[in-house]
C-alpha cells in the first residue's frame, strides 16, 4: 500500500495524540447506541462518534470532513480531507483513527466512499493534476489511483462505491467540457454507463449492494426554480421515481433490506422548512422537526430498527449533528460548534 505516511516515529506519534485522540475536552455526554459508529463533522473538523466517545480525527485549527466510513472485522476506515499546508484538499483515509495520505497536498483531491474486500481497501473521490483544473474522478485501490475519467475531456466526481464479487461499481458524475450540466454516470470496473441525461443536472448519489444485486439512487433537478426529485434503480432496471410530489426532494443515502428499498433525505414541508426524512419502498417518514430545518444524511439498519442520521440547525446558523432510531432523536454535538452526519453503520 503506498500511503503518503509520516517518516519519524516521533511525527506519527505526536499526530496520534493530537489529531486522533478523543476529545476529553468536547465529549458529549448524550446517550449514544454503542453499536453506532458514525462520521462526519464539528467545528469544521474531520469526526467520527462511537459509544459515547468523540474522536477528532482532523487536525485543530485545520478544515477537515469524514465522508465515509467502512467497518471490516476490527478495523474502522474512514475516508474524507483535510486541507494541506499549501491550502489544498487532501484526500484522507483514517484506519482505526489513524491518518493516512492518499494525495500529498500539492494538487487538490478528496476521498467520498470506500469499501474494504479481505485485504483490499477501495476508496473513490477525485484529484487534480498540476496545471489542469478539471477533477478526474478516482478510484485508489490499497492507496493506488486509478483514473477514472480523463480531465482533457471532462469534468467527473466519483461518491461512492460498492464491490460485489469481483465487480467494481462507482457512482459519481461527470460533464463533458463542452457541457453546462454534469450527468449521472456509474462505473463498472472502469466502463462508464450513464444514468440520466443532462437536461436535469446531477445531484446527490448513493450506492449499496444487497447479495449479488446493486442499487444506485441519485437527485435531478426537475424545473426552472432548481427543485429536485429522486431517482433510483437497480443494474438492469430502468429509473423509478421516488415520489411525485412537486415539493422540493433531495435523497442522500440508500440502503436495500430484502425487497425493501430505503433512502434518506429531505424534503421542503408547508412551513418552508427543510425536514429530514426516510422513504421505504417510496413511502415517505418525517422524523425532523417541523419548525426547524433539518436534513438526513444516512440511513442504516438492524432489526426492526431504522436509523437516519444527519443535523438539525439551530440559532447562528449553526447546526446540531443528531441521529434518528424510529423516529426519536438523539444529539451527538451540543450545538456550540457547527457539527453534523455525513454517514452512519450498525455492527452486531
Amino acid at each position: 500500500m503506498k500511503y503518503h505516511t509520516p517518516y519519524l516515529l516521533f511525527c506519527s506519534v505526536l499526530l496520534l495524540c493530537l489529531s486522533c485522540k478523543k476529545d476529553s475536552d468536547n465529549n458529549h455526554d448524550f446517550d449514544i447506541d454503542s453499536r453506532l459508529h458514525i462520521v462526519g463533522r464539528e467545528d469544521y473538523v474531520a469526526t467520527y462518534w462511537h459509544a459515547g466517545n468523540v474522536y477528532r480525527l482532523g487536525k485543530s485549527q485545520v478544515s477537515s470532513d469524514a465522508n465515509s466510513l467502512y467497518i471490516s472485522g476490527n478495523d474502522v476506515y474512514i475516508v474524507g480531507y483535510e486541507m494541506s499546508s499549501r491550502g489544498k484538499y487532501t484526500a484522507m483515509l483514517w484506519k482505526n483513527n489513524l491518518p493516512n495520505w492518499l494525495t500529498d497536498g500539492n494538487e487538490d483531491a478528496m476521498a467520498n466512499g470506500v469499501a474494504v474486500v479481505n485485504s483490499d481497501v477501495y476508496v473513490v473521490g477525485q484529484r487534480k493534476l498540476p496545471n489542469n483544473d478539471n477533477w478526474i474522478a478516482t478510484l485508489w485501490k490499497n492507496g493506488e489511483p486509478i483514473s477514472l475519467s480523463d480531465p482533457t475531456i471532462t469534468n467527473a466526481n466519483a461518491y461512492d462505491i460498492a464491490v460485489v464479487g469481483t465487480d467494481v461499481y462507482v457512482i459519481g458524475e461527470s460533464r463533458i467540457l463542452s457541457d453546462l450540466s454534469s450527468k449521472h454516470v456509474y462505473w463498472k470496473n472502469g466502463e462508464l454507463s450513464y444514468l440520466s441525461n443532462n437536461e436535469v443536472g446531477s445531484g446527490n448519489q448513493s450506492i449499496t449492494s444487497s447479495g449479488n444485486q446493486v442499487y444506485m439512487m441519485w437527485c435531478g433537478a426537475y424545473n426552472s426554480f432548481g427543485d429536485s426529485r429522486v431517482y433510483y434503480r437497480d443494474l438492469v432496471g430502468s429509473a423509478k421515481l421516488l415520489t411525485d410530489s412537486p415539493d422540493d426532494t433531495r435523497g442522500e443515502d440508500i440502503k436495500v433490506n430484502g425487497t425493501d428499498i430505503y433512502i434518506a433525505g429531505w424534503i421542503s414541508n408547508a412551513q418552508k422548512n427543510l425536514q429530514a426524512a426516510y422513504w421505504k419502498n417510496g413511502n415517505q417518514t418525517l422524523v425532523g422537526p417541523e419548525n426547524a430545518s433539518s436534513f438526513g444524511m444516512a440511513i442504516a439498519l438492524s432489526g426492526n430498527d431504522i436509523f437516519v442520521a444527519g443535523y438539525v440547525s439551530v440559532a447562528d446558523k449553526r447546526s446540531r449533528a443528531v441521529y434518528w432510531k424510529n423516529g426519536d432523536i438523539t444529539y451527538l454535538s451540543d450545538g456550540q460548534y457547527d457539527a453534523l452526519v455525513r454517514r452512519i453503520w450498525i455492527t452486531p
